[in-house]
């Protein structure tokens, strides 16, 4: 009798989240440990084309997603660009143009921090830090050692802290392409989009 094989149609499919981040090290470390500590892998692939400091550039990298062999917008797969605030370098024009790319599919994603990335860090560790100067990296760095280079072990950053980051982010206004300037971060609701982290 000839046993019966599962072939890759048999098994439920896995999402390919493409995450294209403005900094080269930090944003991908972080997500790397989420992977790990929530065990993402089973149901979901998180794939980092590009790392580009323009807001240009990062839109020109989530249309080369699109035409990738591996993007299934049909079966869910979602592009997200990951940025900060940055007010010196990012202008209202440019993210108005980055709003536009968000609406043309609701596959497509941002998530932005205002008024960086650190912000998003210090939620693990505190409730809205508008007084502990979340520019710092100093201060960022007496929280979580080596937070530039993140370890994939790094202890501190445990599924307890990444659910009260996520509550508190949610738990005040959302930067968005349209409204820029508010304090806070998106990465709670790209967490939360994510499977095995979404049930928590």
């Amino acid at each position: 009798m000839k046993r019966f094989q599962r072939t890759p149609k048999n098994l439920p499919y896995r999402r390919n989240v493409f995450i294209l981040t403005e900094g080269e090290e930090t944003e991908e470390a972080y997500l790397r440990i989420v992977e790990r500590r929530f065990n993402l892998k089973e149901a979901v692939q998180l794939v980092f084309p590009c790392h580009e400091s323009a807001i240009q550039a990062l839109l020109d990298g989530a249309n080369k997603v699109v035409k990738r062999k591996d993007y299934h917008a049909r079966y869910g797969d979602e592009i997200w660009i990951v940025l900060d605030r940055d007010e010196k370098d990012h202008f209202i024009p440019q993210f108005k143009k980055l709003g536009k790319w968000e609406k043309d599919s609701t596959n497509f994603h941002v998530a932005l921090s205002t008024p960086r990335f650190e912000y998003w860090l210090l939620l693990h560790f505190m409730e809205h830090p508008t007084k502990a100067n979340a520019l710092s990296d100093s201060f960022v760095e007496k929280l979580l050692p080596r937070f530039k280079h993140l370890p994939i072990g790094t202890p501190t950053i445990t599924r307890e802290n990444i659910l009260k980051a996520i509550e508190r982010a949610n738990r005040r206004e959302i930067p968005t392409c349209s409204t820029p300037d508010v304090l806070g971060t998106g990465m709670g609701v790209l967490l939360k989009s994510l499977p095995g982290i979404a049930q928590q």
